[in-house]
């Protein structure tokens, strides 16, 4: 039965679903398609740590938190963004807007 995916993947994946004894279709795919593909995967990685619950010292969270930042390390990558100037601007919007520390929910505004 064939499988639809659709989807950018880990590199290994196509050698552990043929490890598995089925075959993958895959394709390189040009910058402008994968840049497109790791803003999607961004999505889907936080969903699923949104979906892993709230509990820290759950296995799962933890993972779904590291595949995040597995791709979170790729767009910066592709993008040609050095993690100190994401971490400068993450400081300036900490001191011009603050953080999450407070814990503030915004209910309404008049």
């Amino acid at each position: 039965m064939k499988k639809r995916y659709g989807k950018l993947v880990r590199d290994r994946v196509p050698e552990i679903i043929r490890a598995g004894g089925e075959v993958p279709n895959t394709r390189t795919m040009e910058q402008d398609e994968y840049r497109r593909e790791l803003l999607y995967k961004l999505i889907e990685e936080a969903e699923e740590v949104r979906q892993a619950g709230y509990d820290p010292s759950s296995a799962a969270f933890t993972e779904e938190l590291a595949d995040l930042l597995e791709v979170f390390d790729a767009i910066l990558k592709e993008f040609s963004i050095p993690i100190e100037t994401v971490k400068t601007i993450q400081a300036q919007h900490r001191r011009t807007r603050g953080g999450f520390d407070d814990k503030v929910f915004l209910e309404s505004v008049r």
